[in-house]
Formats: structure tokens, C-alpha cells, sequence
């Protein structure tokens, strides 16, 4: 909290910052001005949230001092001091909207009262001024159109921004990991609210589940006061984060101060959502700022191995074994390719971050290969254990053909990925579908085929590879059974349509 006294007196000025530093109030800065014009003056850099000024004073009287600065602080919470009880000064007080008046000598008691009264006052504003300007901010990044309000204007328009991410992960579908979350955001918020003034707006809101967004509002006429404000929020959100991170729960924080202006806000938290993956590589539980991950030459592949890990994860809660060793499949194939960025450090994130999303509770990253090994015999032990899994295995291999059908697989391959013999998958596939699983495959990839062939110009030869076929002449004779033409014929007749 920020206050000012103006009064020619400077007896009075140091009894009352005496009395006020007595009352155990935190106080950023407390000002002094000797006259009106200074208290002016003093208000083009300093916007306090409580003044106190003195009716009689050289060369600008008080109440017109007052009168002046309230177009430049409106904000400001004012306090009349006088050593005379007049009747038409106090009238023309609240005419002003002065909140107090209180007499000289100030008594110590009427002064922590009117104190408490104000900060409680001021502290309700600021809250009803930050549920607004939250409103805004969420309507900004829903592109709705956002409420002309001129309280919120000034703060709009006379505002930098700073912005952040914060995600959740580890197992997410059990009660423990929901408490945590539910925990921490309240603390943010909580810390928000005690650091909320009139220089400081904060607001939050939830993108998903399992990440929501924090912007700070700071007025640029006390940026540098308001910068100290905001790093010791998010000192104290780091702090939570780390303390809060456990074998099923983490909270990792992506930041970014270089917000120029309010339209600016929703493409920087789009980018720092862009940012996610690179926590599994960098490390969770902690805060990560945009400027210093602007400077990582290796960002981009950084950010393929952490969406390959999130892939992994995601299959394994979602009990997909075959999307699952798939995962694997790519995550063996980018890991070796970028083998030299895997130091210590990088490793133990990643093993840090598969250890508390699915508990693979392995001990050692090792090898690339020997990492990969051990994912996939976790997850066949763990998704083979579950029944769900048991009985859709028609279900997920339907899914799984569906997403892949322009690789090399077949019915050994997923077979062995379910850990189950191809005969037997076969038969149950027949049982469930009245198909055999070879034309099934054979299906999905004609249907995407035709739709190659009459949205693109691509070659008939492309088209074939594409769809998972490397030899076109095979493609086109099993085109001509199923469609009794060619490719080529097909396209002709497709573009007469």
C-alpha cells in the first residue's frame, strides 16, 4: 500500500508516519509534500491508495488540492486533516468524495481505526475492480466481445501485462491428484488477492482441466513499484509449485512480461500453451520464463521429444495398448535421432515426468533402447491387467487401423502388441465384425484413397504410398476389384462431377 502526506508542517508529516509505521500495515512507500502544488507534482509518478492532506496549506489549499487530484488518482482514498472543526470545510470535504476527516492532534486510536476502515475499503474495491477486469480477460481469450466499462478502461489503457500457463499433471483420474489441484489454485489465488492494490490487477481462469492461464495488469505509471509486486507473486507461485510437487502431482509454471499492450494478451497465452511439452525436457514443479526458452537453439526438437512423452502418457491413461506402442515406436525413433541432447539432466526430466503421470516407478533412464523396453513391458503388464482392455480389443483395434492405416501393419503386429495370438484375434475379429480383418484394412485405405484421388492432383503413384500401399500396381488391382476402374478412370469421372 502506497501513502502520501501533504502538509506544510513537517512535525506533523514525521508524527504521522511514526504513527502509521506503529500500526504493523505494510507500506510500500510513503511520501511526503509540503504543499498542494507538490502533492500535484508528486501524483505524475505516484499514484497512492491513501492520502493524507492538510485543509491549510501554502500556495494550494487542501481541499482544492484534492478537487485537482482526483481526475489524476481516482483511486485514491483521501483524508482530510485540519485543526479546526468547521462545519462548511467538512461540507465541502465530502462534496469532494473525501473519505475521513480527522482532527489535529490525530489521536492514535481514531487513526488506526480510520485506517483499518480504509484498507478494508479499499481492498473490497480492488476485488470487485479484479472480478471485472477477470470477466474481461476471460472474454478476450473466448473472443466474445468485451464490456466497455471505464473503470476498466483506465485500467486497460494505462496498463502493461505480464502472462503465464501453469499445468498440472501426474494421475489424474485419482482423488489425490484433484486435491492438490483444487489446493493450489486456491493458494494462487488467495496470493493474488493479498497482492491486488491500485496498481495491481490479476486475473485467472481455466483453459482445461489440467492448465489454466494467470494475467497481471500493471499500471505503467508505477511499473517499476508494480514489478516488484509481480515477482514476488510468482516468487510465491514457484515456491507452491515446488513445494506441491509430489509422485502423483506437479504444477509447472510458463511465463512470459513482455506484453505491450491488452489485445496482445490472448496470442501470448496461446504461445505459452504452445510452450506445454517442453516441461517434460526442462523440468516440472518449477517456472519457466518465454524469454529464456527463446534462447534455446534446440526448442523446437526439444519440443518433439516432450509431445512424444505426453503421447505416451495419454495412451496409457486412455488404456490404448496398441496406440501405446506406437507412442513408443516414435518416441524410440525421435529420441535417437536426437541422442545428443540427452544429458543427465534432460533424462532424469523425462523419467521424472513418466514416473509421476503413469507410476512407471523405473529407477533408471539408461539407453534410449533399454528405456523404450521398459515402457513397453510396464504398459503391456499394466494395460493387459486392466479389464476394460479385455473386452475392447475389437474396439481399439478398429481405432487403431483407423489412425494408422497408412503404415506397415497387420494382423501379427497388433496381435503381438495385445499380447494375444493372430489367430485369435483374428477369429474374434470375424466373430464382432463379419469381416476379415485384411479387408477391413483394405477398406479403410481405398475410402481415403478415393478421397485422395478427387480433392488433390496428387500422382496416382503418391496417392498409393500414402495410403499404405508401396507397390501402385498391387493398389490399382485391388482398386479395379473393389471399384471396377482404375485410379486414374476413377479421378476422370470425379472431376466431370
Amino acid at each position: 500500500m502506497n501513502i502520501l502526506i501533504a502538509d506544510d508542517e513537517k512535525k506533523v508529516r514525521l508524527t504521522l508516519i511514526s504513527m502509521l509505521q506503529e500500526m504493523n500495515m505494510y507500506f510500500e512507500k510513503i511520501m511526503e509534500a509540503e504543499n498542494g502544488e507538490k502533492l500535484i507534482k508528486a501524483l505524475d509518478d505516484f499514484k497512492p491508495d491513501i492520502a493524507f492532506v492538510d485543509i491549510k496549506m501554502p500556495k494550494l489549499n487542501g481541499l482544492e488540492a484534492i478537487r485537482r487530484a482526483k481526475e489524476i488518482s481516482p483511486s485514491t482514498k483521501w483524508i482530510i486533516l485540519s485543526g479546526f472543526q468547521e462545519f462548511d470545510f467538512a461540507q465541502q470535504a465530502i462534496e469532494f468524495g473525501v473519505s475521513r476527516y480527522l482532527l489535529k492532534p490525530i489521536n492514535c486510536k481514531i487513526l488506526a481505526e480510520t485506517m483499518n476502515a480504509l484498507v478494508n475499503e479499499s481492498h473490497l474495491l480492488y476485488i470487485d475492480l479484479n472480478k471485472r477486469f477477470e470477466r474481461d480477460i476471460i472474454a478476450l481469450y473466448n473472443n466474445f466481445d468485451v464490456a466497455k466499462d471505464t473503470s476498466l478502461e483506465k485500467i486497460i489503457t494505462s496498463s502493461v501485462f505480464e502472462a503465464g500457463v501453469i499445468y498440472f499433471d501426474g494421475r489424474i483420474h485419482t482423488e489425490a491428484f484433484m486435491n492438490h489441484r483444487r489446493l493450489f489454485c486456491h493458494e494462487m489465488k488467495q496470493n493474488a488477492m493479498d497482492e491486488l492494490s491500485s496498481n495491481i490487477q490479476i486475473a485467472m481462469f481455466n483453459i482445461s482441466d489440467y492448465k489454466f492461464a494467470v494475467v497481471c495488469a500493471c499500471k505503467k505509471d508505477g511499473r517499476q513499484d508494480c514489478g516488484r509486486v509481480v515477482h514476488e507473486y510468482l516468487r510465491k507461485s514457484a515456491h507452491l509449485a515446488r513445494s506441491m510437487s509430489t509422485d502423483g502431482f506437479s504444477a509447472t509454471i510458463f511465463w512470459d512480461n513482455d506484453i505491450s499492450s491488452y489485445m496482445e494478451i490472448n496470442n501470448k497465452i496461446r504461445q505459452l500453451d504452445e510452450l506445454g511439452p517442453l516441461r517434460v525436457v526442462l523440468g516440472t514443479g518449477c517456472k519457466h520464463h518465454a524469454e529464456k526458452i527463446a534462447g534455446l537453439k534446440e526448442v523446437n526438437d526439444y519440443s518433439e521429444i516432450g509431445r512424444l512423452v505426453l503421447d505416451v502418457c495419454r495412451c496409457m491413461r486412455e488404456n490404448k495398448l496398441l496406440d501405446y506402442n506406437q507412442s513408443l515406436a516414435n518416441f524410440g525413433f525421435i529420441l535417437t535421432r536426437h541422442s545428443q541432447l540427452l544429458n543427465q539432466a534432460v533424462k532424469d526430466n523425462i523419467l521424472q515426468f513418466l514416473n509421476c503421470s503413469i507410476n512407471t516407478e523405473l529407477t533408471n533412464f539408461g539407453t534410449v533402447a533399454n528405456m523404450a523396453d521398459g515402457l513397453r513391458r510396464y504398459g503391456k503388464k499394466v494395460l493387459l491387467e486392466r479389464r476394460q482392455i479385455n473386452t475392447s480389443y475389437i474396439e481399439q483395434v478398429i481405432a487403431f487401423t483407423k489412425d494408422n492405416y497408412m503404415r506397415d501393419i497387420g494382423l501379427n503386429i497388433i496381435a503381438d502388441s495385445l499380447g494375444i495370438t493372430p489367430n485369435y484375434l483374428g477369429s474374434l475379429f470375424y466373430k464382432q465384425t463379419k469381416t476379415k480383418y485384411v479387408d477391413f484394412l483394405t477398406e479403410i485405405r481405398l475410402l481415403k484413397a478415393k478421397e485422395l484421388l478427387a480433392e488433390t492432383n496428387l500422382s496416382v503413384n503418391k496417392i498409393s504410398e500414402m495410403v499404405g500401399y508401396h507397390s501402385v500396381r498391387y493398389f490399382s488391382r485391388l482398386f479395379y476389384k473393389s471399384e471396377n476402374q482404375y485410379p486414374s478412370d476413377y479421378r476422370k469421372m470425379s472431376d466431370h462431377n
